[in-house]
C-alpha cells in the first residue's frame, strides 16, 4: 500500500529536465592567472556544483589544475529517474 501510494505521488509531477544539455568550458570554468606577473593561465576555477566522492581529498594548491570551491562541492547527488518520475 505504501509502495502503491508513492508511486501515485510521483506520477502526479513531470520531471523538470528532460535533456541534460551540454557545457562548453567557457560556461563551466574561468580562467585563473597566477605567477608574480599573472601570466601563468593554466588554472581553471570550476563555477557550477560538482560531484566529489567520500574519499575525495585535495591536491596541494601549486599543483592543482581545476579548482573546485568548498562551496560548490556536494558528496550527495539527487538523481531524477525518468521512467519513475522519482528522484533518490
Amino acid at each position: 500500500m505504501i509502495k502503491q501510494k508513492r508511486k501515485e505521488k510521483a506520477g502526479k509531477w513531470k520531471v523538470p529536465i528532460d535533456k541534460v544539455k551540454p557545457m562548453s568550458e567557457d560556461e563551466m570554468f574561468k580562467i585563473m592567472k597566477s605567477g608574480k606577473r599573472k601570466q601563468k593561465a593554466w588554472k581553471r576555477v570550476v563555477n557550477k556544483i560538482s560531484f566529489v566522492g567520500d574519499n575525495f581529498t585535495r591536491k596541494p594548491p601549486k599543483y592543482e589544475r581545476f579548482i573546485r570551491p568548498s562551496g560548490l562541492r556536494f558528496k550527495k547527488a539527487h538523481i531524477t529517474h525518468p521512467e519513475l518520475k522519482t528522484t533518490f
